[in-house]
């Protein structure tokens, strides 16, 4: 099907249920506050269909993949609610695909103004196996990433009250800088620009 993009702004939060991609949504979330920008969650996950299938089985398939889009959309909502409560809009996607492909699609249907995830910070074998969906994320974005490591504890509540902005010379510089600046003064925090 043809790409349909929508310019509504919106903050993508890339959720794999684990802890840090809870964070990363208290952080979308705060961020999309500021911006007064639609929040959407995104669980992405890989489609097992066995490669010979008759159209009966197909069928059987279909009903089973409509009971697991449910089951994992309620999940999903679950995990909305624990990392930021019922009383906030968000939109629930769930994807078939591999999840770095999946958050950068969904990213480029909207006029999306961060993808924030989290990392696990995998290495060795373990990563070569699995290639780093932020890694992959963070090399292919058209757009500002945020990722949350395993170092980044859960906070009460997120306030971000300082921003750094690291820019060098022969870089984007003016559009790193703008966006800085954007962000610091939607959140009423303060900018440092190193």
């Amino acid at each position: 099907g043809e790409l349909v993009v929508s310019n509504t702004q919106t903050v993508l939060a890339a959720a794999d249920h684990g802890p840090q991609s809870l964070i990363a949504l208290r952080f979308a979330h705060a961020i999309a506050s500021a911006f007064g920008s639609v929040l959407k969650v995104l669980h992405a996950r890989e489609a097992d269909v066995p490669p010979y299938v008759t159209a009966e089985k197909m069928d059987e398939i279909d009903l089973e993949e409509r009971r697991a889009d449910d089951a994992e959309i309620a999940e999903l909502n679950e995990f909305i609610k624990v990392a930021i409560g019922t009383d906030t809009e968000a939109q629930s996607v769930v994807a078939d695909g591999s999840p770095a492909e999946s958050i950068l699609d969904e990213a480029g249907r909207t006029n999306t103004l961060l993808i924030a995830l989290g990392t696990h910070g995998r290495g060795g074998i373990e990563k070569l196996r699995f290639g780093s969906v932020a890694g992959t994320v963070l090399r292919e974005s058209p757009v500002p990433v945020l990722t949350v490591n395993s170092s980044i504890e859960m906070p009460k509540k997120v306030e971000i009250e300082k921003i750094v902005c690291a820019i060098e010379p022969d870089s984007d510089a003016v559009t790193t800088l703008a966006y800085a600046v954007d962000l610091t003064e939607k959140l009423g925090a303060r900018l440092t620009v190193v």
